[in-house]
């Protein structure tokens, strides 16, 4: 196909850098980005694909470094984030996730879940679906 590729690693207080301070994950200067991060809890980060949040020299603080803006998309993300009912504001997120599969602007290249083990000797752990840690300072270790 003709595609070359040039790999390239950064320590992450350079690869995160902002717009502002040139860093290549949010100045647009690179064609193609891999990392993992932390998912947002209970929220998906809507920010990162916000055409308002756009990095520039206007608006150095953006949090949407891949530069993408659809219109639909952004209608989406906008109209979930006032959505309260349950299922309403989930078909809306399964309509995010279909748009986003369907016009390939993300493809994951492996599968990166969060997996939380816990010994059998603690007590009081209750797993949620928001976050693991809401009942932390419940947790105990017997002997």
């Amino acid at each position: 196909m003709g595609i070359g590729i040039d790999l390239q690693s950064y320590d992450s207080d350079i690869f995160f850098a902002s717009y502002a301070q040139d860093g290549p994950s949010a100045n647009f200067s690179l064609d193609i980005v891999q990392y993992s991060d932390s998912p947002d809890f209970p929220d998906p980060n809507a920010s990162v694909w916000l055409c308002s949040e756009i990095p520039s020299d206007e608006s150095p603080a953006g949090g949407n470094t891949t530069g993408l803006c659809d219109e639909t998309l952004d209608a989406l993300w906008v109209k979930q984030g006032s959505q309260v009912d349950f299922q309403e504001r989930q078909q809306t997120l399964h309509e995010i996730t279909r748009f986003l599969f369907d016009n390939a602007y993300w493809i994951g290249l492996w599968q990166d879940p969060d997996l939380f083990g816990f010994s059998d000797r603690m007590t009081g752990v209750k797993m949620s679906g928001a976050t693991p840690f809401f009942n932390i300072t419940e947790w105990d270790v017997t002997q």
